[in-house]
């Protein structure tokens, strides 16, 4: 999944929290319980840059080497060209987390966030298993019941949402 940020780039990060809102999931493969696994493990990698659009973006053009949001697929899990690993976001498997939203957060998001210069960013989220069968979707900005991806900044008196930017939406820090 890709998704993309905008934001006052002289903004100071401390403490900042990506957060992405389970739309579906569900177990395709192996029903077996010594099979299942307990968690999906989503990596999430930041893309110092937001050269792309949702309404042309295609498995193809992410898979550009020469795009620096592109795609590494030579290797499982795929990994962005140019992209920095922040994290890793846990989604439990063995309970309904429909609706339920999680978050990374952290200094390695913190730092890479302060030291974009330009205040756009892209964020790519790989499932690190193989169970093809599989299927996990965080909502997007369109999903009728659910919130898109966030990125807040908290500071010790409230919280900033910070919309993404897709399909034409923007967002900024008040």
């Amino acid at each position: 999944a890709y998704v993309k940020f905008e934001y006052d780039p002289s903004e100071t990060w401390d403490g900042a929290s990506l957060q992405v809102t389970v739309a579906s999931s569900r177990s395709g493969g192996d029903t077996a319980w010594y099979n299942t696994p307990s968690t999906y493990e989503v990596k999430v990698y930041g893309v110092d840059s937001a050269s792309w659009s949702e309404s042309s973006l295609t498995f193809n053009s992410a898979n550009s080497s020469t795009q620096g949001w592109g795609l590494d697929t030579s290797t499982w899990p795929w990994v962005p060209d140019s992209g920095t690993l922040l994290g890793t976001i846990d989604i439990p498997t063995l309970t309904s987390t429909i609706g339920n939203t999680y978050s990374l957060s952290g200094d390695d998001l913190d730092t890479f966030l302060n030291a974009d210069s330009d205040g756009d960013v892209t964020f790519f989220m790989v499932r690190t298993d193989t169970r093809t069968g599989d299927n996990l979707t965080f909502a997007s900005k369109e999903h009728g019941t659910y919130a898109g991806p966030t990125l807040r900044q908290y500071s010790t008196s409230c919280a900033y949402p910070i919309g993404y930017r897709a399909n034409g939406g923007s967002g900024t820090v008040p």
